[in-house]
């Protein structure tokens, strides 16, 4: 199993072929996807599972 934890204001580049299969939990605070085009996506707060 693959964890990640970030500090508040932290990022993360995924790329998707290498986690095709991956599923994430947010288990605090909030979480801001970024889509491929650079524009900022949705947030995710506590639970959200993507």
């Amino acid at each position: 199993m693959w964890t990640l934890a970030l500090r508040g204001g932290g990022r993360v580049a995924v790329i998707a072929a290498e986690r095709c299969d991956a599923f994430g939990v947010v288990t605090r605070g909030r979480v801001q996807l970024e889509l491929r085009d650079g524009e900022p996506g949705p947030v995710l707060g506590r639970d959200a599972g993507v």
